[in-house]
C-alpha cells in the first residue's frame, strides 16, 4: 500500500523571513558581477569565451535577486522556478538560467546553480556576521533548498519538447563563430609598436609605420609578421598568461583594458565595402599611437591585442585602478580623433582589471575587465538617456 500523506517539508528549509536580504537584493549587479567571474573560472583558458557575458549582464541580476527573495517567502520560490503564474512580466528567472549563463548539458547546470549559490552564500554569511549559528545554519540549508529547485526546474524545463526557435527552454542556440584575425601589438618602451597578424594567408612585409604624432625616428615602428604556427589558446588569452608568469617572478602589478566601439554596429556592415575594416585600422593605430605616446616604466612592456574586429586587449604597467581608468580615458580620447562613416568622433567603451587587485589568472582578469566593458557601455547610455530627457524637459 503506497504512503500518500503530504511530504513533511523539514522546518531547516522553510522559508526564513527575518533575512537581512534587502542590501544584497540592492546590490543584484554586483552578485550576478561575481557570479559571472565564478562562470569563467570554471572553464579552461580555450573556453572562457563561451560565457555569454551580454545575457549575464541583462538576466543575471533578475535571477541572483529572485533568489535571495526565494529564501524568506515559498510565494517567491514558486516565480522563481516558474511554478506561480505571477511571472512578474517574464520568463521565470531560474528557466532563463541555463541561457544567460551558457550552460550545456545537465553538468553544465548543475555546475553554474552551484556556482550561483556558492556566490550568494558568501554574501549571506557577511551580511550575516553576528547572527547566531543555528539561523546561519537554517539560512545555509534554505538557500541549498531554493538552487535545488531551481536545478529542478531548469532541468525539467530542458526535457520537454523542444520549443520554436528562441524559447528559452529550447536551451541556447548554436552561435555562428564570426571572429576574424587575431593581431597582437605590443608597445616597448625603446622598441616600439609591433603587429604580429596571426592568420595572415602569406608571410607579410615588415612595414614600418609611423604612429600618429610620431616621426618614427626613435624606434616607434609597427612590424608585421606571420605567426600561424604558435598552437595554444588565442593571443590575447595567452598574452595575460605570460605576464601573468612575469608576475610570478617580480610581483608588479599590472592592469588589462579591453577596448570596444561604444556601438559596435559602426564597424560591421553598414558601410561601404572595406570601409569597415578599414575604420578598424584606424582605430587600432589610434589606440597604439596613444599607448605608444604614454609613458612607462623602463622594464614595461605595453600590449595592444586585436582578438576580433573591433575587441582590443591592452595589458600596462599602471599598477592601481586610477593609473587603469586614467589610462583607459587617454584610449577614450585618442578614439575620438578618428571619424566614423557618418563623420563623427568614434566612442569606445573601456573595461579594466588590475592584477593582483582583480586576480592573479587570465579568466579572472578578463571577466574583470569584460564586465566592465559592459558596465561602462551601459553607464554611457544611461548618461544619454538622461541628457535627452533633460533637453525634453527644457524644451
Amino acid at each position: 500500500m503506497h504512503d500518500e500523506r503530504p511530504v513533511t517539508i523539514p522546518a531547516s528549509v522553510r522559508p526564513v523571513p527575518g533575512l537581512p536580504v534587502d542590501d544584497l537584493l540592492a546590490s543584484s549587479h554586483e552578485l550576478a558581477r561575481q557570479w559571472a567571474l565564478a562562470l569563467i573560472a570554471q572553464l579552461p583558458l580555450e573556453r572562457i569565451d563561451e560565457v555569454p557575458l551580454d545575457d549575464l549582464a541583462r538576466g543575471a541580476p533578475a535571477l541572483c535577486a529572485q533568489t535571495l527573495r526565494a529564501l524568506t517567502s515559498d510565494a517567491d520560490l514558486s516565480r522563481l522556478t516558474g511554478e506561480s503564474t505571477d511571472t512578474r512580466g517574464g520568463p521565470a528567472p531560474a528557466l532563463e538560467l541555463a541561457r544567460i549563463s551558457g550552460a550545456d548539458g545537465p553538468a553544465g547546470v548543475t555546475r553554474a546553480v552551484e556556482a550561483l549559490r556558492g556566490v550568494l552564500w558568501g554574501a549571506l554569511t557577511i551580511e550575516m556576521a553576528g547572527a547566531h549559528g543555528r539561523d546561519l545554519a537554517d539560512t545555509c540549508d534554505r538557500l541549498a533548498h531554493v538552487c535545488s529547485c531551481a536545478l529542478e526546474a531548469v532541468l525539467r524545463s530542458r526535457t520537454r519538447p523542444a520549443a520554436a526557435s528562441g524559447d528559452p527552454a529550447s536551451g541556447p542556440a548554436p552561435v555562428e563563430d564570426t571572429r576574424g584575425e587575431t593581431r597582437v601589438v605590443s608597445t616597448p618602451l625603446a622598441a616600439g609598436v609591433q603587429i604580429i597578424d596571426e592568420h595572415s594567408e602569406e608571410r607579410a612585409a615588415e612595414v614600418p609605420v609611423a604612429p600618429p604624432g610620431g616621426s618614427g625616428e626613435d624606434g616607434l615602428e609597427i612590424e608585421i609578421r606571420d605567426q600561424r604556427s604558435r598552437p595554444g589558446p588565442s593571443a590575447w588569452i595567452d598574452t595575460i598568461a605570460r605576464r601573468l608568469e612575469v608576475f610570478s617572478r617580480d610581483s608588479r602589478p599590472f592592469s588589462v583594458l579591453l577596448v570596444e566601439p561604444m556601438d559596435p554596429a559602426v564597424l560591421r556592415g553598414s558601410q561601404e565595402p572595406g570601409a569597415a575594416a578599414e575604420l578598424c585600422d584606424e582605430l587600432e593605430t589610434a589606440l597604439a599611437g596613444e599607448l605608444s605616446a604614454a609613458g612607462q616604466p623602463h622594464w614595461a612592456t605595453r600590449v595592444l591585442t586585436r582578438e576580433s574586429p573591433g575587441r582590443w586587449w591592452v595589458l600596462s604597467a599602471e599598477p592601481d585602478r586610477a593609473g587603469a581608468d586614467a589610462l583607459a580615458a587617454r584610449l577614450e580620447r585618442a578614439a575620438c580623433e578618428v571619424l566614423d562613416g557618418r563623420g563623427r568622433p568614434l566612442q569606445v567603451a573601456v573595461g579594466t582589471a588590475v592584477c593582483p587587485d582583480d586576480g592573479c589568472e587570465p579568466p579572472a582578469l578578463a571577466a574583470h575587465a569584460d564586465i566592465g566593458l559592459f558596465a561602462a557601455r551601459s553607464s554611457a547610455r544611461a548618461a544619454g538617456r538622461r541628457a535627452a530627457a533633460t533637453v525634453d524637459d527644457i524644451g
